[in-house]
């Protein structure tokens, strides 16, 4: 198991989750190219915009089906767990398209 860490000094929070979105995106791509990678959020509110914006970096990219590297089955297991029904709702709409 890989950790990368990171501090940011930005106190407007919006701003802070967009500007941890690039490097989320940049360590995903390097350490986890063909594997799955979950990704920890301190405060559940930060979850979906940042879901949001890494999957738009993965879209500006050269590969837009990077992610998620995982069976369906295995990552069910973990949206079972999932208490953000929006977040959950995000995942199955990106699994949806080709």
């Amino acid at each position: 198991m890989g950790i990368s860490l990171q501090s940011f000094n930005i106190p407007h929070f919006p701003s802070l989750i967009i500007a941890m979105s690039k490097p989320a995106h940049l360590v995903l791509v390097k350490y986890s190219p063909a594997k799955p990678a979950i990704i920890f959020c301190v405060i559940s509110m930060s979850m979906l915009p940042a879901a949001d914006n890494i999957l738009t970096h993965c879209d500006a990219g050269d590969d837009n089906n990077r992610y998620p590297n995982i069976y369906e089955a295995d990552l069910q297991a973990h949206l079972d767990h999932v208490a953000d029904n929006s977040l959950a709702e995000t995942e199955a709409f990106y699994r949806s398209l080709p």
